[in-house]
């Protein structure tokens, strides 16, 4: 029976003992138990008579029938506890969750404050810019409004007899007020470009004519400083591209007006190729140069290279970082390579796609002795014409301005109401209505004269007059029932074919081209001299600077002819006499100008035809410039 003990004792073992080897807690509390309960039982069994068994053999049955009842007794309070014990796990995860959930709560709440001071700090933000552009809006009337009547008034002072220091003295002040208003350009187009108000106006256009024009504007202002422009145009430049001219024109304008800026002696090159997809400007200089470390910086607002050449060279440093959000809004690069002392090329690529050739109005060469009949030529100068308008010099240049060009009937009102009233009381034909005004504005008075007409069943056209340059200023003036929008300062030109737009003309006449009496040049003189002086007035000056820039664009067209026969080239040939017909034809020198017409309308001629043709066009091109020599001598 030993090993019947052995077993036993091995069975209470492996219930009595923990997984750690010790006697566990509930052991002692079942022993406890078993002692009380289940002793009877033993002594019970002990006692009892089973015949044969011996006295160890009753123990051990004895001890064998306790532990079965107390294996039983065991289990059910193991189950107890371990139910116990789950029930506190259950119990503590539960708590668990009610923290990891009153945590989140208190999470959730943190960031909806947040983000509730964040939409506040987004709507004070707002409210800052809205202020901000409300700013500029005012700012740009208050400083239009004193600029349109210098810029007018010193237009109206040029055209009278001035001696020469008196013409010094009104330049010196054209000159000063279009700086400044330049620079209030500046600011308010960064002003819309960062409230994202631009909107790019993309439509074909003439790339090597822009190109050239904008080349020829810079002229005289690097002759003024004796450097050299130069451009070289690629070959596989397309004729017409899509973009915004404007803008693109207006990037280029900037790069070049720098360089200009920074360039005491050498030149300026411009060069444009086509690049893959990709049309690449570059300007190089022969400059002052920008250090290597302040180079990245160079495209911020504000920023020149150093303080030193803001008080040399003057400027707001805003030119490259118009120019830079410009070209990345139109999905370019640009950037700059340079070294101080020898120069720097500012480079920009820009996606412009080639398209179908549009028809171009410079394209037709018009003989001298025509003249084309101008829109404005056949309005009705009898009509009846109101101006809303409070500034006393805007009042006076704006009635000088149609005066002069035959226009009697005017009446003037201060303000938005009076407007109103006189619309009320005589038929106009035109109004012409300023944006901001004492005691009613300008539009709020043309909703009030849309509603009258209503009652008539007429429309007038009432065109806007705005300092104001912001974004949406054309839509609020479009929204408030104004048919059109001109901005101040007002340029004479400008108004006159805006009027000449929306002003009934007599009985409905059409411009027309119609055949002019001019006297016809000499024989032996190849400039027209009455188309000349119609120019230049007889100042030896102004013909001089006009000498200087056709002499430099003969040579350049004559280079470019003589370039594209030897190359093949139809398209460069045609660009070229395109080119060389304008500053023939601005010059007078009509001979050369009608060569050049014939060169550009036959593009396709034999490569002799050709040579002959630009033998022609150089004998006359050299006459001209003989000419030029002699009268600038004379001069």
């Amino acid at each position: 029976m030993s090993g019947t003990t052995h077993t036993a004792a091995l069975y209470i073992k492996k219930l009595a003992l923990d997984a750690n080897g010790h006697f566990s807690r509930h052991f002692w509390l079942a022993g406890h138990f078993l002692i009380a309960i289940l002793t009877p039982i033993f002594v019970a069994v002990f006692l009892m008579d089973f015949h044969g068994i011996g006295f160890h053999s009753k123990i051990v049955l004895s001890t064998i029938m306790m532990l079965l009842v107390g294996n039983l007794a065991w289990s059910g309070i193991r189950k107890q506890t371990e139910l116990k014990l789950k029930n506190a796990t259950i119990e503590k995860q539960i708590a668990e969750r009610d923290a990891y959930e009153a945590r989140m709560k208190s999470h959730i709440q943190d960031v909806q404050k947040a983000h509730e001071r964040a939409m506040r700090a987004i709507g004070e933000a707002e409210k800052a810019n809205l202020a901000k552009s409300e700013f500029l809006a005012t700012m740009s009337h208050e400083l239009r409004t004193p600029m349109n009547g210098i810029i007018g008034m010193a237009g109206m002072l040029e055209s009278t007899s001035l001696n020469e220091e008196q013409k010094e003295y009104n330049g010196i002040i054209v000159k000063s007020a279009t700086s400044l208003l330049a620079i209030v350009n500046d600011i308010l187009d960064l002003s819309k470009i960062e409230a994202g108000g631009i909107e790019l106006e993309p439509q074909p256009f003439p790339l090597r004519k822009a190109i050239t024009d904008t080349i020829e504007l810079f002229m005289p202002v690097a002759m003024d400083k004796g450097i050299t422009l130069e451009a070289e145009l690629g070959r596989t430049l397309p004729r017409f591209v899509e973009g915004d001219e404007g803008r693109v024109m207006q990037i280029l304008r900037n790069l070049i007006g720098n360089s200009i800026k920074f360039t005491d002696r050498g030149a300026v090159r411009l060069t444009v190729k086509r690049d893959g997809k990709v049309i690449h400007f570059a300007v190089a200089d022969t400059g002052i140069g920008i250090p290597e470390n302040q180079q990245k910086m160079i495209f911020d607002k504000f920023t020149q290279a150093n303080n030193t050449s803001t008080r040399k060279y003057g400027g707001t440093g805003l030119g490259l970082a118009i120019s830079k959000q410009l070209v990345e809004l139109m999905d370019g690069k640009i950037g700059v390579t340079s070294e101080v002392g020898k120069g720097s090329t500012f480079w920009f690529t820009l996606p412009l796609l080639e398209c179908a050739e549009a028809d171009d109005a410079m394209d037709t060469y018009t003989p001298r002795n025509q003249k084309q009949q101008k829109p404005e030529d056949v309005m009705n100068r009898s009509a009846n014409i109101l101006i809303a308008e409070d500034h006393p010099t805007n009042q006076f240049l704006i009635k000088r301005i149609l005066t002069k060009h035959g226009f009697t009937n005017i009446d003037m009102v201060e303000n938005g109401q009076q407007a109103v009233d006189a619309f009320k009381t005589c038929a106009y034909s035109i109004v012409l209505m300023d944006g901001m005004m004492p005691e009613m504005d300008g539009y709020e008075a043309t909703r009030q004269i849309r509603v009258y007409e209503q009652t008539k069943g007429v429309h007038v056209p009432v065109i806007a007059m705005t300092a104001n340059a912001m974004v949406g200023d054309r839509e609020k003036c479009l929204e408030a029932g104004m048919d059109d929008y001109i901005s101040k300062p007002i340029d004479a030109q400008k108004f006159m074919k805006l009027m000449s737009k929306w002003l009934p003309s007599i009985d409905g006449q059409e411009p027309k081209v119609e055949a002019v009496k001019q006297e016809p040049a000499a024989a032996d003189t190849p400039i027209n001299i009455p188309h000349l002086e119609s120019f230049t007035e007889g100042d030896p000056d102004v013909e001089r600077d006009l000498f200087n820039i056709f002499i430099d664009q003969m040579g350049i067209g004559i280079t470019s002819l003589e370039a594209s026969i030897g190359q093949h080239n139809h398209s460069d040939w045609h660009a070229a006499a395109h080119r060389f017909k304008g500053a023939a034809a601005n010059l007078g020198a009509e001979r050369l100008a009608a060569l050049c017409y014939e060169a550009e309308q036959n593009p396709d001629l034999s490569e002799p035809q050709k040579k002959l043709l630009l033998s022609a066009i150089s004998g006359e091109a050299e006459h001209v410039q003989n000419f030029i020599f002699e009268r600038v001598k004379a001069a």
